[in-house]
């Protein structure tokens, strides 16, 4: 067998599956891409074929060098150009691990379980928190810079500078981690994922008002998929579900503990990137939580790349950033550019002090916030602006994901007097999505966070996988503070 042939072969047939692969192969040029790594990998011993022939390892050891006769790849790959010069960038910069303000351990799961929880904890500049959040989203997540429009790098990096300076200075941390220039056009420096975006999910505020301590609570379930991508849009598309030994795209959510020199310290959690998240509250109390908005119309998003402005993943880690307040959040949604490449979320945003909305764009454009006059604050995936409450929801469908069946649930469990944190776990186990939900899709609830908004702390449990009846296994909740301010 040649095993640099058979390499190329897997490879190049293995990107077709994958949107951001082939953005990087123009005019079918991807065997451009993988025949120079591949020879590179054979020619220093560091390339491994399966004896069947269907699956490869490919390393690029230090030591590689390009042969010096090698003709340089046209202009019209300047895309595959930027690709195969990241791929050089195989090894931090001397001595740069032991230099990060990071501290790092799995606080859940591992071994045979569903998920694994890594915990980051970074101190210092926002360069040096985003630098540790690049070689972490590496390590595990596959993460590599995609190519860039030129004009279109340029602009985010000018809207960054302008309204989200955090960001940007994290962008320039990544830069540092993979050892590329921060002002570089060709790629694009941030999106530290490795698998896609949105959930279903139920969640829920309580206003100091309503609770029988006086404290404001923030809660979420989230629901996702337990399939790898590839098995995902299978399943979806009607297609036979492959045999790959792919994980499951939601099987390594990461705890992100941030304490910036220049702005206020953020837990967060996050299922796939690392410059975004799905939750998480900072040292001010503010909380914001995303969830798809409308999932009986979702779809596929558009695989367009980053835009100018700040996706729906990142927009709540935008708000957390740059905001003490929900009222200081809602101004900023107001004055954001915001894109979703056709997959809507909207986000429940609460602070400590009893002002809460769900922040909600429609399909024209149109943005609302969506309140209640008192009481619960309940959101799950249908647009709430389209319906009054629980009394005007239609039936649950096949597409639907138990939407109107969960927001009824979580609604009737959170009315009345005496809310508390406790009230507010029993509203989310109830609405829980286990294999006994009977959803069309393999779908669970992965954790479940409640928020103290008063303390600025997220308590979290883990889904670890399902026990014989059908039923799931949780982690014990563990309490992840906001370092820097705990109000007692």
């Amino acid at each position: 067998m040649d095993r640099a042939a058979t390499a190329i072969r897997v490879l190049t047939a293995r990107s077709r599956t994958i949107p951001a692969a082939r953005r990087l192969r123009p005019d079918g040029a991807v065997e451009v891409v993988f025949r120079t790594v591949v020879e590179q990998s054979a020619a220093h011993g560091e390339l491994a074929v399966s004896a069947d022939g269907s699956a490869v390892a490919v390393w690029l050891p230090r030591s590689a060098e390009a042969p010096a006769d090698e003709e340089p790849l046209p202009d019209r790959l300047a895309r595959l150009r930027a690709f195969l010069r990241l791929t050089e960038q195989r090894h931090d910069p001397p001595d740069q691990e032991e230099t990060m303000p990071v501290t790092h351990e799995i606080v859940a799961g591992g071994g045979g379980d569903f998920l694994t929880v890594p915990h980051l904890t970074a101190t210092g500049s926002q360069a040096e928190i985003g630098r540790a959040y690049a070689a972490q989203a590496r390590r595990v997540l596959g993460w590599a810079p995609v190519p860039a429009d030129p004009v279109k790098a340029r602009a985010r990096r000018a809207w960054f500078a302008r309204h989200w300076p955090q960001h940007l200075a994290r962008m320039q941390g990544a830069a540092e981690a993979i050892g590329v220039d921060p002002e570089a056009d060709d790629v694009y420096l941030d999106g530290l994922t490795g698998v896609p975006d949105g959930s279903a999910c139920s969640a829920s505020y309580y206003p100091p008002a309503a609770t029988a301590d006086g404290r404001a609570v923030l809660g979420r379930n989230y629901d996702f998929f337990t399939t790898s991508a590839t098995e995902l849009f299978a399943l979806m598309s009607g297609a036979p579900v492959p045999e790959l030994a792919e994980r499951p795209m939601s099987s390594r959510p990461h705890v992100l503990t941030s304490v910036p020199d220049d702005g206020p310290a953020t837990t967060l959690l996050t299922m796939n990137e690392l410059d975004g998240c799905m939750e998480g509250v900072n040292e001010h109390g503010l909380a914001v939580a995303l969830l798809i908005a409308d999932v009986e119309s979702v779809s596929a998003p558009v695989d367009a790349g980053p835009q100018v402005g700040v996706s729906s993943v990142q927009l709540p880690r935008y708000l957390l950033d740059t905001c003490a307040s929900a009222a200081e959040a809602l101004d900023a949604l107001y004055a954001a550019k915001q894109y979703d490449l056709g997959t809507p979320l909207h986000h429940l945003v609460g602070d400590p002090s009893g002002d809460a909305f769900v922040w909600e764009r429609g399909p024209g454009g149109d943005e609302r916030a969506v309140r209640v006059a008192a009481g619960a604050l309940c959101v799950t995936n249908h647009l709430l602006h389209r319906h009054e409450g629980a009394h005007d929801l239609p039936p649950d469908t096949a597409e639907s994901l138990l939407t109107y069946q969960r927001y009824r649930t979580i609604s009737e469990h959170s009315a009345g007097p005496g809310l508390s944190a406790a009230r507010m776990r029993e509203a989310l186990d109830a609405a829980r999505v286990d294999a006994r939900s009977g959803t069309s899709y393999p779908v669970r609830t992965l954790w479940r966070s409640v928020f103290d908004l008063e303390r600025a702390t997220m308590a979290t449990r883990f889904y670890l996988g399902d026990a014989t009846d059908g039923s799931p296994r949780y982690s014990e909740e563990l309490e992840f503070p906001v370092p820097v301010l705990q109000r007692g």
